[in-house]
């Protein structure tokens, strides 16, 4: 069963540095909670956007789809290919599987209790 999350508490957050797939393309996680991902790239993506996400997660993987509810200049890359922009991207779950869903919400979980305890938080790969 596929679910959209229609409540408007906020989400716990956890900062994840790692890799992340944007419409195939590689991108820098900045950091994700239960019902969205923040993402960094070299591109923009347009605000209202319908995009595909895969993450990994220790050993598991998400898939869904998403919208950019947000896209914003962050800074300069001076390593990137094109030297050019930064922008973060916030990206909000749609058509999550509620199986998905229940392991985002625990892995989430884990991690932010993890990273109170001044642990190290990583987990996701490219």
């Amino acid at each position: 069963m596929l679910e959209s999350d229609t409540s408007t508490e906020r989400p716990e957050r956890v900062p994840v540095p790692g890799q992340a797939r944007i419409r195939s393309m590689p991108v820098h996680v900045v950091n994700v909670s239960e019902r969205g991902v923040l993402v960094e790239a070299e591109v923009p993506f347009p605000q209202g956007g319908r995009v595909p996400v895969s993450l990994t997660m220790g050993r598991a993987s998400l898939s869904c789809r998403g919208e950019v509810v947000r896209c914003f200049v962050s800074g300069v890359s001076r390593d990137g290919a094109r030297g050019g922009l930064l922008y973060r991207t916030g990206i909000s779950f749609h058509e999550l599987a509620s199986a998905d869903r229940d392991a985002l919400k625990a892995w989430v979980r884990s991690a932010h209790a993890a990273a109170g305890e001044n642990a190290v938080v990583s987990g996701f790969g490219g």
